[in-house]
């Protein structure tokens, strides 16, 4: 899947209850605009990481994580830091209704949490 778009993995991973393992922003920001709660995303901000490293990284990660990654989250895994947010992320509270993107003008989709995305 080394070659898909974005929507694609992301769409394959929930498909398959997989979690995406990536250093693209744009995951996250895919789900946190959509109000989708999976699949799960772990977002590496660590560049220059040989293989080794990087699958310790993810291990403690799915360790520490476990429930949340079952639950559907953001985790973000920094030199000194790792956040989750639990998905769906700004719509809590609303109506299946309200959490339905509609069609904005210019081109893009607006969602209940005012986030837009650009239509392709």
């Amino acid at each position: 899947m080394w070659n898909s778009a974005d929507d694609e993995i992301l769409a394959a991973a929930a498909e398959r209850g997989a979690i995406v393992v990536t250093l693209d922003a744009d995951f996250h920001a895919i789900l946190a605009v959509s109000g989708y709660s999976k699949p799960s995303v772990i977002r590496l901000r660590l560049e220059g990481l040989r293989a080794g490293a990087v699958v310790d990284i993810v291990k403690r990660v799915l360790a520490a994580f476990a429930s949340d990654l079952v639950a559907g989250s953001l985790i973000t895994v920094k030199a000194r830091k790792t956040t989750c947010r639990r998905l769906p992320i700004g719509f809590s509270g609303l109506s299946a209704a309200q959490k339905s993107p509609r069609l904005a003008p210019g081109g893009f989709v607006q969602f209940a949490n005012n986030a837009l995305i650009a239509l392709p």
